[in-house]
């Protein structure tokens, strides 16, 4: 009915002041149109599936509205934007032949998008398009993590906020009372203030599962860079060390065999398993250690406690949420019941491993390599106990970036805001 109100309100204002641009007394005018609105109404339902369709004249008198004249006397029933969505609404698609923005001198109005920290995810080898095409978008590369004012300029008066790792603690959600979604371009959440959006009936929604093939490839990648020191070898050929070798062949580390080692993997999901059937391909056993056992993990793995799983790996992979209960599952006293040697993989959160506990156990040799992706904090920071570790291998959180895995997150992003706008929000981490 609200649409019906407003088409029938524009035309009467259009043929109002038509009227008395022609001398006719705009009171008399009112009056007079004002007996006319149930015809007007009638010929409106055309517009709707299956009923006559309206003349040229009524489509023309729908759709030139006169702005100054409702918000003069309608500013209490409805908003000026809501008046531009009711039109623009009824005039496309079933009408695309009329012009909104000819009619209405803009094009219609739509919901303010802004991501603020989209190169990571895009640096330039995807597209915004299919997320401009819901609203108004700006994107920009890197926002403040820190200087919150900024954060809160650059919202404004959006609605819809974007963020990979930029904070929206509660002092956004205090100044930006304008936001109705918050879409988070990771699978963790944990920059977001999600009670507070909890409180203020706003979906936070996540990309659960666009990077299960790539973060388990990268975990046996780095497995496979501290058994076989490719990087380094490859350095000494470039630096000519092999062409002045006395031998036919040389190598500066040890180099180690996988097959009938045994990998053990806490936290066994799609991820774990994911690795866990690429290690099983090399020839390894796997064992597993998860709150949640699954068919699918039992033909991969044998299940096993946690403490049974460090005592019997040759190599420990880390693909566990970041709980309390799994913060610092790594330390001194866990190393301790580890084999001698073992191998420490860890591309899933920086907080599982006790760092200074990890240092001591690579350099005594306790732990004879860990190859790692995240670290506690992030970026990195120069006094990280780790950066002076023997056979530690650090890259820079990037298990998740090959493009293919990028393009999957963006499509899903797409698909998270597209449902809200549709009023099924899915994915959403504070229901």
């Amino acid at each position: 009915m609200e649409l019906l109100g407003a088409t029938c309100l524009y035309a009467m204002a259009e043929t109002v002041e038509e009227a008395v641009k022609r001398g006719i007394p705009k009171e008399a005018a009112v009056s007079f149109l004002t007996g006319h609105i149930y015809n007007l109404s009638a010929n409106f339902l055309g517009y709707i599936p299956g009923n006559p369709p309206v003349s040229d004249a009524c489509k023309v008198a729908i759709g030139l509205g006169n702005r100054l004249v409702m918000r003069e006397n309608w500013k209490d029933i409805w908003k000026d934007e809501v008046l531009d969505k009711v039109i623009a609404t009824m005039l496309h698609p079933e009408n695309p032949q009329i012009d909104t923005k000819k009619l209405f001198g803009k094009e219609e109005m739509s919901m303010k998008i802004v991501v603020l920290d989209g190169y990571t995810e895009n640096p330039g080898d995807l597209s915004w398009k299919d997320m401009e095409a819901l609203g108004e978008l700006t994107v920009y590369d890197r926002t403040s993590l820190t200087d919150m004012q900024e954060v809160i300029d650059r919202i404004g008066d959006a609605e819809a906020v974007i963020t990979n790792k930029t904070p929206l603690p509660r002092e956004v959600f205090d100044a930006c009372r304008n936001i109705r979604y918050v879409g988070v371009l990771a699978t963790g959440y944990n920059v977001v203030d999600v009670e507070t959006a909890k409180e203020r009936g706003i979906p936070v929604c996540n990309i659960p599962t666009y990077g299960t093939a790539a973060v388990g490839q990268f975990a046996i990648a780095l497995l496979l860079e501290i058994c076989h020191h490719i990087g380094h070898h490859d350095k000494a050929v470039h630096e000519g060390r092999w062409e002045n070798n006395p031998d036919w062949c040389f190598w500066d580390y040890p180099l180690i065999e996988l097959a009938d080692k045994t990998m053990g993997i806490v936290g066994f999901g799609r991820i774990g398993q994911a690795t866990g059937r690429i290690a099983k391909a090399l020839g390894m056993k796997v064992i597993a250690n998860d709150e949640y056992p699954n068919d699918s993990g039992r033909e991969i793995a044998e299940y096993v406690t946690r403490d049974e799983l460090f005592a019997r790996s040759d190599v420990i992979a880390l693909h566990c949420p970041l709980f309390p209960s799994t913060q610092g599952l790594v330390n001194k006293e866990s190393i301790a019941r580890m084999k001698d040697g073992v191998i420490i993989i860890n591309n899933s959160r920086g907080p599982l491993i006790v760092e200074e506990d990890a240092k001591d156990a690579l350099n005594s040799g306790k732990v004879a390599g860990a190859g790692l992706d995240v670290v506690s904090t992030e970026p990195i920071r120069g006094d990280n106990p780790l950066l002076k570790a023997k056979n530690c291998i650090i890259t820079p959180h990037i298990s998740w970036a090959p493009r293919e895995s990028r393009q999957r997150l963006m499509d899903i992003a797409v698909e998270d805001l597209k449902a809200f706008v549709e009023g099924h929000p899915i994915n959403v981490v504070n229901k």
